[in-house]
């Protein structure tokens, strides 16, 4: 009888693989799924049975039978790269990493793994993996002639990553393999304008125009540059051509934050208005499923119930004096933290981190026990902050050089949120809070075209952006009142007006003696990495006006939103 079984299922996988080379996906899927009850203790059958799951559209089913499969035979070479491959496929690439690496631990010279690892990697974040991977791909590949994909892929990551020369030699060498790889010079256009190589990336989207007249990115791409080249109209003219009624949504909210910049540039505040409703709009209807859309709302609900306790008795622990003095510094999106930023990194006694979610993964830390949030703040003792004080500078590490440094800053507006955490921890910080008039912030971040994460989704509508705004500076303002950190508030409108004098306030602020080369802060954002935040064209420019006040060119869309803002517009002495 058992001979019998496996004969009758070798027959299935059999016919079941010859429909598959046909094409006759559905039908194989048949095939396999009325012999599923002979194998269902048949390894390489469940993996058939799980690709043809995949190729029918039923990404879920195949996942499941590839475990079952992977359960039967573990290690199984097939069912782990299937595995991971329709994990990345489904948009899943933190799950697939995991059947990736175990098969290139196994199976080291598999290229195609080492390629899928990469995606994954890159997909999750984890760029120096990615990168890692990518490049173990690319000197597995035989025929070096077949690597242009990987070597666009190699291209992107670096371009994350900041790496812009590293970033355009890949990309280049994909070209140099495939003339015709059109995703490729699109790439690198994008590198090169996001990196302020504007001659460049106009030559090369020009190519593209020739090359390539059925693909509108490199007609973006070449409005963007005219645009910081100021030929606004030339840049609306070219916009307004593209056909957009057949493009992905992703590119079609591309095209309208642009049209919205240009319209703004051009000080028609009607028509920006439209394009950045759009913009958003089209956004709002495309927000990717592992975005935590309620995250930030959650913290700051639980961070107001402490607060209308009246806070958390936190135990008068001792923390040990540091010879490196940890500085946050925090308000709001658009309110002017990178130009500060950007400016105190110019002095030689200070370190500077953009956005790293340090503090982010201390809340976790803390976070992951029974007790609720910010109560938990309570039951840190000494040693234990001490941990989590070492893990937070272990960590900085990672994102910037200390040595001889005597400030770390770690800017990342957001981090306002966690004003309990930050209080419980570092009680011993400096915070500097980076203000702006509250209409031109909220205006600001509406009209940004951010890459969406679990912040800045809630930006997507002028009365949501209110709302989350509100809810930050109530508790910074509760901060205020309730704890004695030290802290200082600084003004962007200060900043642009009273440049010299405010930088060197916040230098004495952080007890460090005047230095002249933080005036330069556009000489020190093009000597670091590029400046991964929306404002890093700004920062890269000499200062300028047109971003202050501009709420009043858009008054009349912001009435329904002034009331719930009123407030604070006055605490931090603005007018309306």
């Amino acid at each position: 009888m058992q001979e019998n079984r496996i004969n009758t299922i070798e027959e299935v996988i059999f016919q079941a693989r010859e429909l598959m080379r046909l094409g006759d996906h559905k039908q194989a899927y048949k095939v396999c799924r009325k012999a599923v009850s002979s194998g269902s203790s048949h390894p390489e059958f469940l993996l058939l049975y799980g690709v043809c799951a995949y190729a029918s559209e039923k990404s879920g089913e195949a996942i499941k039978l590839l475990r079952k499969s992977l359960r039967l035979r573990p290690g199984f070479k097939d069912s782990l790269f299937n595995l991971g491959h329709i994990l990345l496929s489904c948009g899943h690439p933190v799950d697939a990493i995991g059947p990736l690496s175990q098969l290139v631990d196994v199976h080291p010279e598999f290229p195609g793994a080492q390629a899928n690892l990469a995606v994954a990697f890159y997909s999750s974040g984890q760029l120096q993996a990615a990168e890692h991977a990518c490049q173990k791909a690319i000197d597995l590949v035989p025929d070096k002639s077949q690597a242009a994909e990987l070597y666009n892929l190699l291209g992107s990551i670096n371009r994350e990553s900041e790496f812009n020369a590293q970033s355009e030699d890949a990309f280049r060498k994909a070209l140099q393999i495939n003339p015709g790889y059109g995703d490729a010079l699109a790439n690198l256009c994008m590198m090169l304008e996001e990196s302020a190589q504007l001659e460049a990336a106009s030559e090369a989207s020009r190519d593209g125009i020739k090359r390539f007249s059925d693909d509108p990115r490199f007609s973006l791409v070449l409005a963007k540059c005219e645009r910081r080249q100021g030929e606004t109209e030339r840049a609306i003219e070219r916009l307004s051509k593209i056909d957009l009624e057949h493009e992905v949504g992703a590119f079609q909210a591309q095209v309208y934050f642009e049209l919205g910049r240009l319209w703004d540039r051009k000080n028609t505040a009607q028509e920006a208005y439209k394009c950045f409703s759009k913009a958003n709009d089209i956004t709002a209807l495309n927000i990717p499923g592992d975005i935590h859309k309620t995250f930030y709302p959650k913290v700051l609900k639980a961070s107001s119930r402490y607060y209308a306790r009246g806070g958390v008795v936190l135990p008068e622990n001792k923390v040990a004096s540091l010879a490196l003095t940890p500085c946050f510094l925090i308000g709001f999106p658009r309110s002017g933290t990178t130009l500060l930023e950007l400016t105190l990194a110019g002095h030689p006694d200070i370190a500077v981190m953009e956005e790293p979610p340090l503090i982010q993964e201390l809340y976790a830390d803390i976070t992951n026990t029974n007790l609720s949030y910010p109560m938990v703040l309570a039951q840190l003792d000494d040693e234990r902050i001490a941990s989590l004080r070492q893990k937070y500078f272990d960590r900085a590490m990672d994102y910037t050089d200390l040595a001889g440094k005597r400030v770390l800053i770690n800017k990342h507006p957001l981090d306002t949120v966690f004003l309990p955490v930050i209080n419980a921890v570092f009680p011993d910080a400096k915070i500097i809070f980076s203000a702006r008039h509250p209409l031109d912030v909220c205006l600001s971040c509406w009209m940004q075209e951010f890459q969406l994460n679990a912040g800045n989704v809630n930006f997507l509508s002028l009365s949501k952006t209110a709302e989350f705004y509100a809810a930050t500076m109530d508790l910074w303002m509760h901060f205020q009142c309730d704890t004695d950190m030290e802290h200082l508030i600084v003004s962007y409108e200060d900043m642009v007006d009273n440049f010299a004098e405010t930088a060197r306030k916040a230098t004495e602020f952080l007890g460090l003696d005047w230095s002249a080369s933080v005036l330069d802060h556009t000489g020190t954002a093009k000597s670091l990495p590029r400046v991964n935040t929306a404002s890093y064209y700004q920062v890269t420019e000499p200062l300028y006006v047109r971003s202050k006040n501009r709420w009043r060119k858009y008054r009349q869309y912001l009435e329904p939103i002034l009331p719930g803002l009123r407030r604070y517009v006055e605490h931090f002495n603005y007018t309306l």
